[in-house]
């Protein structure tokens, strides 16, 4: 779950807001949160998909990464 976003991070410019669920990153589900950065290391990926829920509604939402390849 979101809980606070970093202003101007990946997660804020991806348009995600605070109670958004992430259930799934980079076409995997996820198994909790401290597997998200595992997920979305890829390399020379720039954005990752997430699959979101949102009150009730589920949808895929494009997250920027930092160049670093560090997520915020």
């Amino acid at each position: 779950m979101i809980v606070a976003p970093q202003q101007e991070g990946p997660a804020d410019r991806a348009g995600l807001l605070v109670g958004d669920v992430l259930l799934a990153a980079a076409g995997g589900p996820l198994l909790g949160a401290r597997f998200l950065p595992e997920a979305l290391q890829g390399g020379e990926v720039s954005v990752s998909s997430l699959r979101v829920m949102r009150g009730g509604a589920v949808s895929v939402v494009e997250m920027p990464l930092e160049i670093s390849g560090r997520v915020a």
